[in-house]
């Protein structure tokens, strides 16, 4: 007889959880990358306390100022930033969603959803001129949990896979739950460590922190 393997089902994971969504948040998976991210239902996830993002001039500027301490704040949308200027001292910022934020002014910090300073050069900016910040995490957004130092994890409530520069709404189990350990899964920067048991125990020792019991 030939040998079937079942698959992993969404929530299998789970022995039991409070009533409603008590015991669940509703997360995003972001996915900045080039290539396509499949997580499994099960999966360890960590979530952000601070976001990412990258910030290029556009070639052909005519000036010569940069751009410095860019950072993510609370708010930010997935995506890219579009900055562009209005005067020698003065850019239109409008979010990935085509929405205009607050101008931004030269040589001074600015503060809204993004931040960063853009500081004038030799030549002066001309009108057009532009920058992109484009925004890889969102702070408060979960992805797979690979080792490093953590706020707080989660464990994956569905199976999701995540398309080039998108994004997906998840669900994520965080609190008063009871799950199967033989179905919780981690991401293989976990399983192939050489700290792998020493890893994996510290997660569940802050699962167990957050009332989420580990059944063997």
């Amino acid at each position: 007889m030939p040998v079937l393997a079942e698959g992993y089902y969404t929530g299998g994971f789970l022995v039991s959880e409070a009533r409603g969504d008590r015991s669940r948040d509703a997360g995003i998976i972001e996915n900045a990358g080039a290539t396509v991210v499949a997580l499994a239902d099960g999966l360890v996830v960590s979530q952000n306390s601070a976001g990412t993002a990258t910030i290029t001039a556009t070639p052909g500027n005519v000036g010569n100022g940069a751009a410095s301490a860019v950072t993510v704040l609370p708010g930010a949308v997935f995506g890219e930033y579009s900055i562009i200027a209005t005067s020698a001292t003065s850019f239109d910022v409008t979010d990935p969603n085509g929405n205009a934020l607050p101008p931004l002014t030269v040589g001074t910090a600015y503060a809204d959803e993004i931040g960063l300073t853009i500081t004038a050069g030799s030549t002066p900016f001309a009108v057009g001129d532009d920058f992109t910040v484009n925004v890889e995490s969102t702070v408060g957004s979960w992805t797979s949990w690979t080792g490093g130092a953590f706020t707080k994890l989660g464990i994956l409530f569905n199976r999701v896979e995540v398309n080039p520069g998108s994004f997906r709404n998840v669900s994520i189990v965080t609190r008063q739950a009871e799950v199967n350990q033989a179905e919780v899964q981690f991401d293989p920067a976990i399983t192939s460590a050489g700290d792998a048991a020493t890893l994996i125990a510290n997660a569940f020792t802050a699962l167990a922190a957050e009332n989420i019991i580990i059944a063997r």
